[in-house]
Formats: structure tokens, C-alpha cells, sequence
């Protein structure tokens, strides 16, 4: 099988999980959500594109991810072999991944991409409050906790001595003109057909 990496990330609440949905929905785009998001941490750091395989990726295990893997792997990975098998991006959605884009990289010299979202901080501040104050949501995160997620995120992009291998996204864009997200889609070489564009559209009129 041959395919390159795709990585989304971005300031959590940002749209990182709406940007990974959207693409995961593409016939050529096998994409993880938070896959392997312990692997991610900056202490402990572990990816590398032997992860990619379809054998691995689909094996679950402890060490890869917080999500309860029996419980996940069938409703978000299974029945997929075929797809794997003509995928032209495999990859993870993983939020703050931004914080160790170097070692990313240096993991992925040469076939890795990522899409790095960005949302206004007003919103983003406002998603955090509003998960705080939820009490059946365990998210410990207030307004403070989201300016400064939101400043390193920025932060990580702007320093990056990889621009050629990052696009950024701005969610207000993406989400109100859909050809926003054609253009997205035909930059990574994906066609973008009638019966795609009638998939994905919903998400612009919502």
C-alpha cells in the first residue's frame, strides 16, 4: 500500500474533531481520531509511520490512546481494509500534536502533512468555559487554560521550520463556504465529486 501522512491539529475546541469527521468521510482518506494520542505526549513521544500500517492500526492497545479501544475500534475503524487499501492519506487527528510538530517531523522526514486549525479566541475560550461548567463533562479546563493553549498553538505555527509541510486552516472560513473546503481537499491531491460534496455540505449549513 502505498500513502503519504496526514496529521489535523490545532488549540482544542478549535475544530479539530469537525475538520477530522470531514475527511475521514473521503473514499481516499483513512483518518484516525486520536488514534494514537498517548503516543503524542511530549514526554513520551512515540509515533512513527510503522504505526500506519493497516495490521497496527487496527490492533488497539493500552499505550496507544485513552479511548477504550474494544469499544472504539468497531465504530470508528472496522470493515475498513478495503478503504485502507486504496487510501491515498492515512493519518490521526490528534489536537495538541502542535506542541511537538519538530519531533513530528523528524519522525515523518518526507511524506508527512498537516492541517493546523485555528478559531477565534473568543469562541475557543467560550467552548472551555462552557465544558468547565458542565458537570457530567470531565474537562477541568477554564478560560485561562484556553488563552494559553490558544498563544502556544499559535505560537508552535509560527516558529515552525516546516511551513512547506503545514496548512493552515481558519475555521470561520472552512465552515461557512464550502469551497473553502474543496480547495482543501484538491491540495492534497483529493478529488472532490458530486456525491462527496453532497456529504460534507450539511456540515457548512448546520
Amino acid at each position: 500500500m502505498q500513502f503519504d501522512h496526514l496529521f489535523i491539529v490545532g488549540c482544542p475546541r478549535s475544530g479539530t474533531t469537525a475538520l477530522g469527521n470531514m475527511f475521514a468521510q473521503h473514499p481516499k482518506v483513512m483518518m484516525g481520531i486520536e488514534r494514537y494520542g498517548h503516543r503524542a505526549f511530549p514526554s513520551d513521544f512515540s509515533l512513527s509511520p510503522e504505526l500506519f500500517e493497516y495490521e497496527r492500526f487496527i490492533d488497539f492497545r493500552t499505550s496507544d490512546t485513552f479511548y477504550d479501544g474494544p469499544a472504539f475500534a468497531p465504530a470508528a475503524y472496522s470493515g475498513m481494509e478495503q478503504k485502507f487499501r486504496n487510501a491515498r492519506w492515512v493519518g490521526d487527528k490528534i489536537p495538541t500534536l502542535f506542541r511537538t510538530l519538530p519531533k513530528l517531523f523528524d519522525s515523518f522526514p518526507v511524506e508527512a502533512r498537516v492541517l493546523f486549525i485555528f478559531r477565534n479566541i473568543f469562541d475557543v475560550a467560550a467552548s472551555y468555559k462552557a465544558r468547565k461548567n458542565n458537570d457530567s463533562d470531565n474537562w477541568s479546563k477554564g478560560v485561562p487554560d484556553a488563552i494559553a493553549d490558544w498563544t502556544d498553538a499559535i505560537r508552535s505555527f509560527r516558529t515552525s521550520h516546516h511551513q512547506d509541510k503545514i496548512i493552515p486552516i481558519i475555521y470561520e472560513d472552512l465552515f461557512s463556504d464550502e469551497r473553502q473546503a474543496v480547495e482543501l481537499f484538491r491540495q492534497l491531491g483529493l478529488e472532490v465529486d458530486p456525491a462527496f460534496a453532497n456529504v460534507i455540505k450539511p456540515k457548512f449549513d448546520s
